[in-house]
């Protein structure tokens, strides 16, 4: 069983680094962007029939993978 969890900063925090990329951009005349933003990605898998796999996700991602102070995540499940 594999996932993705994407995380990203919350809407209201500051993203420094896609400001930074976002006016290089635009220097570079890729002005038709509204918006940029960066986030991490994570891949996780697990073994065929590990219990409460959805339930492992979300915790490693609440307790590990994200700041629940200033970042927010999404969690996919991928094909197998």
């Amino acid at each position: 069983m594999k996932y993705e969890v994407v995380v990203s900063f919350k809407p209201e925090v500051l993203d420094t680094q896609a400001r930074a990329i976002k006016t290089t951009l635009d220097r570079l005349g890729y002005k038709s962007l509204s918006e940029f933003k960066v986030a991490k990605r994570f891949e996780l898998e697990f073994p065929k029939g590990t219990k409460d796999a959805d339930d492992l996700v979300a915790s490693i991602a609440d307790k590990v993978l994200a700041n629940p102070v200033s970042e927010q995540y999404r969690i996919q499940k991928l094909e197998e």
